[in-house]
C-alpha cells in the first residue's frame, strides 16, 4: 500500500529511518480506536491499543465496496440500508462510552448533499435509555448529538461549513465538557452553540460506522476513523494531524499489550484478526503476545466473495516464560487462513 505520509513538508523525524516525532507518539495518549482502512477485505483492523476490531454487514461487499482514494483505499457506502455499515461491537469495558471528554476523526467523500442527514460514526439508538453519541452530516453541515441520561437528547451544529458532494474532508470533532468544536481540513468551523450537557451517557450499543444508526445511512466514502476518549484534542493537535495524518502509524508502529483480549477466565474480548497465509503450508509469526497469558487461536478461511467459514476448534495456549512468540503452521485448503486470538466474534 502506497500512502501520502505527509500533507506538508515533513518532519525532520520523518528523515531519519525508525524514528517518529514524539508529538505524533503522543496522539496515541487515550486514542481507543484507530482504523486507518488500509487492508480491506470483510474485517477492519483496529491499529489502536484495544483492537476494536470491525466487520462489514451484509450490505457491504468485501471485494467491490474497497475503492482507491487518494489517501490509500476507503469503503464506498451506498446509503441504501441500515445494513450499508461497519460495526465494531460494543466493548466489555467503557472504551467507546460516555465521558465529559471526546474527540472523533473521520476523512470522508460524501457523494450527496441534500436535506436528508447521513451518518458518519457513532454509538446511539433512538430507543430511550439507548442513547451515547454520533456524528453526522446535516443538510450540508456537521453535527454532534449527545445524550447525558440515556434518554434525552441535544444537538449542536456547524453554521458555515457547506460540504459539497465528491470533495475529501478530514473532519475533527471536540466535546470538552460541553464545549463544542468543529475543524474541517484543518480549520476551526463556527458551530450554533455549545451543549448544556457537560457528560455523555455510557450506553452498550455496537458503534456504527456509516450510518446515524436510524437508517440515515452515509452514501461516499470513508478512508479513516479515529476516537479519543477522556480527551479534548487541542488546536495544535488537530494541525498536526493534517499535516501529517498517517505518521501515527509510521514505524516503530504503537504495539501495545494483547492482553486484554483474554487473560485465563476474564471476560474475553472481542476477536481481532491477526494475519493471514495466503497458500500452502506457511509459518503465521503471532508477536506482541504477554507471557503467562491464556490466549485462544481460531483459524477461518473466507473465499473470494467473503464467506467465512465457521472455523476450527479453538486452541487455548499460554506463551511460557522466556518465549518471544507464537510459532505455527497452518495449511491453506481454499481461500485465505485467518486466525484470531480471543473468545469470540462480533456478529
Amino acid at each position: 500500500m502506497i500512502y501520502p505520509h505527509y500533507k506538508h513538508k515533513p518532519s525532520p523525524w520523518a528523515l531519519v529511518p525508525g524514528l517518529v516525532d514524539p508529538r505524533h507518539l503522543d496522539l496515541w495518549r487515550d486514542c481507543v480506536l484507530a482504523i486507518p482502512f488500509w487492508q480491506g477485505g470483510k474485517y477492519l483492523n483496529d491499529a489502536g491499543p484495544h483492537h476494536l476490531d470491525g466487520y462489514l454487514d451484509t450490505e457491504l461487499s468485501p471485494i467491490t465496496s474497497w475503492v482507491a482514494t487518494p489517501y490509500g483505499v476507503g469503503i464506498r457506502f451506498t446509503g441504501t440500508d441500515s445494513d450499508s455499515r461497519v460495526v465494531i461491537a460494543d466493548p466489555p469495558s467503557d472504551l467507546l462510552d460516555g465521558t465529559n471528554k471526546l474527540s472523533l476523526e473521520v476523512l470522508f467523500r460524501p457523494s450527496v448533499i441534500d436535506a436528508v442527514r447521513h451518518g458518519l460514526i457513532g454509538k446511539y439508538n433512538t430507543a430511550a435509555n439507548f442513547r451515547s453519541w454520533r456524528f453526522y452530516i446535516d443538510a450540508d453541515e456537521l453535527a454532534l448529538q449527545v445524550s447525558t441520561d440515556g434518554a434525552g437528547n441535544e444537538i449542536q451544529i456547524t453554521t458555515a461549513a457547506n460540504l459539497v458532494a465528491g470533495t475529501w474532508y478530514r473532519a475533527v470533532a471536540t466535546f470538552d465538557a460541553g464545549v463544542f468544536k468543529v475543524w474541517l481540513d484543518g480549520k476551526p468551523q463556527a458551530v450554533d452553540a455549545n451543549f448544556a450537557a457537560t457528560t455523555i451517557f455510557a450506553g452498550n450499543e455496537p458503534f456504527w460506522i456509516g450510518t446515524r444508526s436510524d437508517a440515515l445511512t452515509f452514501t461516499g466514502d470513508i478512508a479513516s476513523v479515529r476516537v479519543w476518549r477522556g480527551r479534548a484534542l487541542s488546536a495544535q493537535d488537530v494541525q498536526l494531524i493534517e499535516d501529517a495524518p498517517w505518521a501515527m502509524y509510521d514505524p516503530p508502529l504503537f504495539h501495545p499489550s494483547l492482553a486484554v483480549l483474554h487473560s485465563g477466565g476474564a471476560a474475553p474480548g472481542p476477536w481481532m484478526e491477526y494475519g493471514q497465509v495466503a497458500k500452502g503450508v506457511q509459518e503465521l509469526l503471532l508477536q506482541g503476545l504477554v507471557n503467562g497469558t491464556s490466549y485462544d487461536v481460531q483459524i477461518k478461511t473466507v473465499d473470494m466473495s467473503g464467506n467465512v467459514s465457521a472455523g476450527n476448534t479453538l486452541a487455548a495456549a499460554t506463551p511460557v516464560a522466556g518465549a518471544k512468540a507464537w510459532l505455527g503452521r497452518f495449511l491453506r485448503r481454499r481461500g485465505l487462513i485467518r486466525a484470531w486470538p480471543g473468545k469470540k466474534r462480533p456478529r
